[in-house]
């Protein structure tokens, strides 16, 4: 298995036959600290050349512009109408909105939507690929209303979670179906102690892709040097972890 930051907390997930590209298409707009997605990835996705070939599946966690952006989404879904994107409700709308205030085709068979209730689950199954969409809570008191769902992916009988940005809450774990094989998680869960206590007492993961990590030269209030620091205090008490600190640095995982 091999996973590959785009940008920001945007991955790609290479395992067996799939490709799945998670919360990857957004803005350059962003913010501060966080890197966009680069135009040269998107004119690469939207061809179908290498080395993002063969993408068919994109999802994303919610509509935050660090993780989605309509414009761009849209642009790659009328360049390839082979590709289908899963999410919340509130992103799905979000797409169509920007197509009828443009007058332009809706994509929807292209699309699904997710309702999004806390605490809930929703399964689905395609041949050997299976997905578990699972709501939190988002990080951070102001954004309690906003839908944020997460993803389990099950292929070949492996399970990959894929956290966006839940949470760091007992509360928002207690109904997580875990154990996982790989938990795809923002920087966080592992440089802080109750990050690192939702590892080992919920999600149970065999190996972390930590994500969502500020740019080193932007990164003025040194979220990155805490998070290592951290790290290295508690790796012996937490399932191995691979940092993706910068855009198409990959980590090839042993299953």
């Amino acid at each position: 298995m091999k996973v590959t930051c785009i940008a920001n907390a945007g991955v790609l997930i290479e395992f067996g036959r799939e490709k799945l590209l998670v919360d990857a298409v957004h803005g350059p707009e962003v913010t501060e600290i966080y890197t966009p997605t680069e135009e040269a990835f998107l004119d690469r996705l939207a061809a179908d050349k290498p080395p993002f070939q063969g993408i068919k599946r994109m999802f994303f966690t919610h509509h935050h512009p660090d993780h989605f952006s309509p414009e761009r989404t849209y642009r790659i879904l009328s360049s390839r109408p082979d590709i289908r994107v899963m999410a919340d409700e509130e992103t799905i709308y979000d797409i169509f909105q920007y197509c009828r205030d443009r007058n332009l085709p809706l994509p929807n068979a292209q699309t699904m939507s997710v309702p999004w209730r806390f605490p809930g689950h929703f399964s689905l199954g395609e041949g050997e690929f299976k997905v578990e969409v699972v709501s939190f809570l988002h990080e951070g008191e102001v954004y309690t209303g906003v839908p944020m769902i997460g993803y389990i992916f099950e292929i070949e009988g492996k399970t990959i979670f894929v956290a966006g940005d839940a949470r760091l809450s007992k509360g928002n774990m207690e109904a997580f179906p875990g154990p996982v094989d790989v938990a795809i998680l923002p920087f966080p869960f592992v440089g802080t102690g109750r990050g690192c206590e939702l590892i080992t007492e919920y999600i149970k993961p065999g190996q972390v892709v930590a994500v969502h990590v500020p740019e080193p030269e932007r990164d003025v209030d040194h979220f990155v040097e805490f998070t290592l620091k951290y790290y290295e205090k508690v790796k012996d008490e937490i399932p191995p972890v691979h940092f993706l600190l910068h855009p198409y640095e990959s980590v090839k995982l042993e299953l």
